[in-house]
């Protein structure tokens, strides 16, 4: 998303904010302001509670009993080309590859 429609989108959450104030529960933060690449973790990390539901990826859990550690198809460490010991820690590693996520 470019930076014209991402301000279009703010300003309209501002503006449904303002005109629903008894019935609007999200308030864009002042962090919108900003480029993400400029904000500090701390606040990254206040803007979304990591939890097991729809999340941005680096906010997600996995819950233990659904991470694919001791999938039918995991192999031993040992014989795996990836460092990776659940399915979670897979995907990132996979994303990485194609520069599609950063550290």
């Amino acid at each position: 998303m470019g930076h014209g429609k991402a301000l279009r989108i703010v300003d309209w959450l501002k503006d449904v904010a303002n005109t629903h104030q008894d019935s609007a529960a999200l308030q864009p933060g002042r962090h919108v302001a900003s480029a993400r690449s400029k904000l500090y973790a701390w606040q990254l990390n206040a803007v979304v509670a990591p939890a097991t539901a729809i999340r941005p990826l680096e906010k997600f859990i996995v819950p233990a009993e659904l991470d694919g550690t001791h999938g039918l198809y995991r192999r031993p460490q040992m014989q795996c080309l990836l460092n990776a010991t659940n399915d979670y820690q897979a995907i990132l590693a996979w994303l990485r590859s194609k520069h599609g996520l950063r550290d």
